[in-house]
């Protein structure tokens, strides 16, 4: 079977998950550029690109040929064929599936082998045939696939062969056939020459007698003729009638009567043909089945060919003998093989013998095949009508024993044994090293999601998303032993997550612990006091702290659920303990994910999408390389090869098909290889620029790339500094920068004084009232932080005047201070208040950050006063605990993008420590006060060392000095709150705590220099905390403080603003001045045309046609001297249809065209008409000249701009070309 037909070859996309992949990460490259998306198209797109080139090479490469020595074969007999594959390929056909789709039982060349590339394999295919039959050889297919199983090649050899086995034919038992007729009687035959000639007498001649037998002196005596009558074996023809009546046969497998009467009968045919003996054949089965009597090998293949394809049909035995009583001759011998136990039949059998057939019945004992019959009845019958007959049993026809097997037989007959110790061993073993493979794979895949997002994330450290994926992977792992719908599988795996991300995040270990150690001491409590009859355990710490630990689960889960719902009424915030919680589930899930993919679905690729999904995009929105995304695509390339070629492998057991040992480790290094191949072109190929393509896809579809709220409240904005769209202004004016160093050295120098008028709930004009303990008075507040200190951006300075309202409005819980300073000579410079100033009696420049009084959103930096005295107006806000704790979490967006800004060199354990400070807090005033309340119990000292270069100043003093001064307690208040999620800045100042009741004023010295934090609370303004231990706690009050009557009297007069004529007097004399100018050149126009008008037509047209020409020249209309007036109207219309064709002023230059027509009639008829100019109508001609004056400017404007390329677009569609050509 070498084959003819041309091979049919395929190549399918079977697994479309890479592909769809890549072309989705293509997209997201296009529209959201990125370094990792390119990673991540690099490698899926290679790994689909080699996926192809390898399938294509194998399907062009492999090549079959089979070639068989024989076209049939008996039952039993032992078939060889040759077997040649080759691969002429460029890559090595890792395991090629051979199928056979031949239908002869028991024998195939189906087996699974490996081919290296360029590599030419035959082999012997021995099997023995076990069935009888007509079976077909082929087709044959070869599948192959590439290592990632994303193609599959099939290579169809549709050339076909047809191998006959013939039934076995044995020596048969001692059966003796009843002779038909009489001695030397029978029809002889051309192949029946062999036959005995000794005469033992003669006959009378009948029809059909051979002539050569005639016995000549006994007819030529007798006068008739007669034949002789040889003394030999009958030798009349022989019927053989196998009954295939299916509703008889009985038995099971190859044991059956059907089966054993075609031995028989087959054994009978070769026997008489073996004599020389001519026997017909006849059966009916699906078929039915008539051979004639005859003699010879092609007969003897005829009934073998029949019988090795006869099938049991619905034809009973008594039907069959009644249909070939007419066409059996008389005194033929009829061999009946059967196994009806029935009489039904002996009665045709008794009209067959009665017209001359001789029959011989062989019985099959169907008690010897597993029937409850016995030949015992039907035996009686025969005997008494004298018929012979012969009882077969089973074990008749049982077999010899089977050879010892030879040393290849074991790959041409594969069997199902019970698997040997050793066997089970290798088994374990292979699961065990499997299992670890995939673990060992698949954590790598986790790892680096962890250490990305870990990286991203602010607040989220590596060791929680270790924790969160380990634990993953146990629960998870545990979960996929059971078998659940998948649903009810990721049910319970969240609410593990769930639980263990709020545990963990809450950091309720150690309660927990507790509760064990509850537990165990509550049990052997109960246990003793059931033994000795004591007293039981008491409940009570229990219930505690169970109800301890239910509270702070529902602290957490409160506030979950707070930031859910705000993102569902898109008032998104960022809240670091939800991020933190968010991302552990999200990494639980993934976890869980994707060990399922990979366990159950055995589909990498889907298992490893989140991961990729969740790495990518933090990878860009935080613009890190994503170098992580090669490594994880390399590990799931890995996997990816190993599933395909297990789940082939568990194919092949599943089929019994026979496979070589050494495709596993071939694909385990090609796997290997590729996956390296994969990473390192990933990481070094170079970055492909789509920037055309995508601004033009951006562009048709209108695309913007704009951060969202959502992803800045999921930490990814947050973790990175926001910069204004101006730097940080370095100037001498204002310090824009604050660096923490060693103690300061500050003396009792006093500074300045002031002196207070009304205070938020205190009326200090009442005689007795008892001024504040203390007030904080502001200098400058800063909003970024460095790591080593802190520095401010502004946009710029705006001056106002003595007594101009800085701010016109602000919101109602503000209430008004009025206060004056005396600041001691030397300390001037900055404006010092009490509050936010919204006015002074001096000239201030003030360095505004955000200024937006509808939308109550201001933000000073700080301001400057030249003055040592002045008197200064401010808003502080009235507030309460209550308040506080009810103020909505939703923040503006200046405040997000500014007071919740951390650089990304904040450490790791800085945030974590805000997190755990503050995770089962409920409100941000709640945590505040706890983070206030930390810090409050380390030590203040000004005796601190200098944090090391490059080591964050926040990280130094909270893990290593553990003590400082006010500028490291409020840096550490304002790094942990905007860590913990809660807007703050740094306000440098000092701290009023000397009252001088004589002067009625604060002294203020150089040592009550302060810096604290303000905490942002939406709609009640920047609240001060007090975290530094060396100042007294402040006190708030705990419900609403009244508000002061306005028609309180104050102390002070209100600053009265003192206007400046300077801010008035250039606006109005400039716009004075243009109303002047456009006004005289207006009225100038207006008097030529007066005058114009009044002047006869001898004067009014030369004078009117001359202003004409020069406005034309002006225009850029070349004119000579030589050009009639006819000329020149018709140079001017050539000249303004190709200055305005394109041009949105066309239809009003064309217009014009009448009206030069009409100056041109006039001049002609003032010049040549007898009459003169008494024929035209001097207002006609004055109103063409107005319009063609105004055409005319707009064609000398249009020739400016001709000359400069910037305004083409502007004006013309098409411009007008550079040198203008006039007929004429």
């Amino acid at each position: 079977m070498s084959g003819f037909e041309k091979p049919i070859r395929t190549l399918q996309l079977e697994s479309r998950g890479i592909a769809v992949m890549a072309l989705i990460v293509l997209l997201v490259q296009l529209f959201f550029p990125h370094k990792g998306w390119m990673i991540l198209f690099t490698g899926l797109g290679g790994a689909w690109l080699v996926s192809y080139l390898w399938a294509r090479s194998l399907k062009d490469g492999l090549r079959l040929e089979r070639e068989m020595r024989f076209g049939w074969m008996s039952v039993g007999d032992q078939l060889q064929e040759r077997v040649i594959i080759a691969n002429d390929g460029w890559v090595p056909g890792l395991w090629v599936r051979i199928i056979d789709q031949s239908d002869m039982h028991d024998y195939g060349i189906s087996s699974v082998r490996d081919f290296s590339k360029g590599r030419y394999r035959h082999w012997f295919s021995r099997g023995k045939c076990t069935r009888r039959g007509l079976y077909t050889m082929g087709p044959t297919i070869l599948e192959a696939s590439d290592p990632l199983g994303m193609y599959r090649v099939r290579v169809e050899y549709p050339e076909t062969t047809t191998m006959m086995v013939a039934p076995q034919v044995i020596d048969l038992p001692q059966i003796e056939i009843a002779a038909g007729g009489r001695a030397g009687e029978g029809r002889t035959r051309a192949q029946g020459l062999e036959q005995t000639v000794a005469a033992g007498g003669v006959r009378s001649y009948t029809h059909g007698d051979s002539l050569r037998w005639i016995h000549w002196p006994t007819t030529a005596r007798r006068n008739e003729p007669y034949v002789q009558i040889f003394d030999s074996e009958p030798s009349s023809d022989a019927w053989l009638v196998l009954d295939l009546d299916a509703e008889v046969q009985i038995g099971e497998g190859q044991r059956n009567t059907e089966e054993y009467g075609i031995i028989l009968a087959a054994s009978l045919v070769n026997h008489y043909n073996q004599m020389g003996k001519a026997i017909g054949f006849i059966g009916h089965g699906e078929e039915f089945l008539w051979h004639t009597p005859a003699v010879g090998d092609a007969h003897l293949w005829k009934i073998l060919r029949s019988l090795a394809t006869a099938r049991p049909g619905q034809v009973r035995l008594k039907e069959l003998l009644e249909s070939i009583r007419e066409s059996v001759e008389r005194q033929v011998s009829l061999v009946i093989i059967t196994a009806n136990m029935s009489s039904e039949w002996l009665e045709t059998l008794e009209i067959l013998r009665q017209s001359g057939v001789i029959p011989t019945i062989v019985l099959l004992d169907p008690s010897t095949f597993g029937s409850s019959e016995s030949t015992g009845s039907i035996r009686d019958q025969l005997i008494r009508l004298g018929i012979t007959h012969y009882i077969i049993t089973a074990d008749i026809l049982d077999q010899p024993e089977e050879p010892e097997e030879k040393p290849w037989d074991w790959l041409l007959f594969p069997k199902v044994q019970e698997k040997t110790t050793r066997e089970r061993r290798g088994s374990v073993w292979k699961k065990g090293l499997r299992y670890l493979r995939t673990i060992g794979l698949v954590s790598l895949l986790l790892w680096g999601m962890a250490s990305t997002l870990g990286d991203a994330i602010q607040g989220v450290d590596d060791s929680f998303l270790w924790f969160m994926t380990g634990g993953g992977v146990l629960i998870n792992g545990l979960l996929l032993l059971f078998t659940m719908p998948p649903w009810i599988m990721g049910v319970l795996s969240g609410i593990f997550g769930i639980i263990l991300s709020m545990i963990r995040v809450g950091r309720l270990e150690v309660l927990l612990s507790d509760i064990g150690s509850q537990i165990v001491t509550y049990i052997q409590v109960g246990l003793r006091a059931l033994v000795s009859d004591s007293a039981g355990p008491e409940t009570e710490a229990l219930q505690a702290s169970f109800a301890l630990l239910g509270e702070k689960m529902g602290l957490l889960g409160a506030r979950l659920w707070e930031w859910l719902a705000g993102v569902v009424q898109g008032e998104a915030y960022f809240d670091p303990v939800v991020v933190v919680i968010l991302w552990g589930i999200t990494a639980w899930f993934a976890t869980g994910w994707a060990l399922y993919g990979v366990v159950k679905q055995r589909n990498p690729v889907l298992a490893g999408a989140p991961a990729f999904l969740l790495v990518a995009i933090s990878s860009g929105i935080t613009d890190q390389p994503g170098f992580i995304l090669a490594f994880m695509l390399g590990a799931m390339i890995l996997q990816r090869v190993f599933v395909r070629y297990e789940e082939h492998e568990h194919e092949w057991e599943q089929g019994l098909l026979l496979f070589e040992d050494s495709i596993s480790p071939r694909v385990a290094i090609a796997g290997c290889a590729l996956a390296a191949g994969l990473m390192v072109v990933s990481i070094v190929s170079p970055s492909i620029s789509l920037s055309s393509i995508r601004e033009a896809i951006q562009n048709a579809l209108n695309i913007e790339q704009d951060s969202t709220e959502i992803s800045d409240s999921l930490g990814f904005g947050s973790r990175m500094e926001h910069r204004s769209s101006l730097d940080a202004l370095n100037t001498e004016t204002l310090p824009n920068k604050h660096l923490l160093g060693s103690g300061p050295e500050l003396s009792e120098q006093l500074v300045m004084t002031i002196k207070l008028g009304v205070w938020p709930g205190l009326d200090l004009t009442v005689e007795g009232a008892i001024p504040p303990e203390r007030i904080y008075i502001r200098s400058l507040s800063y909003d970024r932080y460095t790591g080593q200190g802190w520095a401010s951006e502004y946009a710029g300075f705006s001056e106002y005047r003595a007594g101009q309202m800085l701010l016109l409005t602000w919101p109602e819980n503000y209430h008004v201070v009025r206060q004056s300073l005396d600041i001691v000579e030397g300390y001037e410079g900055l404006l010092h208040a009490v509050g936010v100033p919204i006015r002074t009696d001096q000239v201030t420049t003030a360095a505004w950050r955000t200024v937006d009084e509808g939308m109550d959103a201001f933000d000073l930096f700080g301001a400057m006063i030249s003055a040592t005295a002045y008197r200064v107006d401010s808003i502080m806000p009235l507030y309460s605990e209550t308040e506080l704790r009810s103020a909505r979490r939703s923040y503006p967006d200046w405040i997000i993008d500014r007071y919740l800004a951390l650089p990304p060199t904040v450490p790791d354990d800085v945030l974590a420590l805000a997190r755990d400070l503050t995770a089962i807090e409920a409100t941000p005033y709640d945590r505040a006060i706890a983070l206030e309340s930390y810090l409050r119990e380390l030590d203040y000292s000004l005796d601190v060392s200098l944090a090391p270069a490059g080591r964050d100043v926040t990280q130094y003093f909270l893990f290593t000095l553990e003590e400082g001064y006010c500028d490291y307690f409020a840096t550490a208040m304002v790094v942990l709150s905007r860590a913990a999620g809660i807007p703050a800045r740094l306000i440098t100042g000092h701290v009023a705590e000397q009252y001088d009741e004589s002067l009625g004023a604060y002294l203020v010295t150089e040592d009550q220099a302060h810096a604290w934090a303000e905490i942002y609370f939406p709609g009640y303004g920047w609240i001060p905390f007090e975290p530094t231990p060396g100042r007294a706690e402040l006190e708030r009050p705990a419900e609403p403080l009244p508000t002061i009557p306005a028609s309180t009297p104050l102390d002070m007069e209100p600053i009265e603003e003192k206007p400046e004529i300077s801010n008035w007097v250039w606006p109005v004399g400039i716009t004075v001045g243009l109303v002047l100018v456009v006004g005289g050149f207006a009225a100038a126009i207006y008097l030529s045309d007066y005058f114009l008008s009044r002047l006869s037509a001898e004067e009014l047209i030369p004078k009117a046609y001359g202003r004409f020409l020069r406005l034309s020249k002006k225009a850029g209309i070349l004119l000579k001297l030589f050009h009639t007036p006819f000329d020149v109207a018709s140079i001017y219309a050539q000249y303004s249809r190709i200055m305005g064709r394109t041009s949105r002023w066309n239809d009003w230059l064309m217009v014009a065209n009448n009206d030069v027509k009409v100056l041109v009639r006039a001049i002609v008829l003032l010049v040549f008409s007898p009459r003169g100019g008494a024929e035209v109508d001097t207002k006609e001609v004055v109103r063409a000249y107005k319009r063609l004056r105004s055409r005319l400017w707009l064609l000398w404007l249009l020739k400016r701009a001709r000359m400069t390329p910037i305004l083409w677009s502007l004006i013309w569609q098409v411009p007008p070309p550079a040198t203008i050509k006039i007929d004429g």
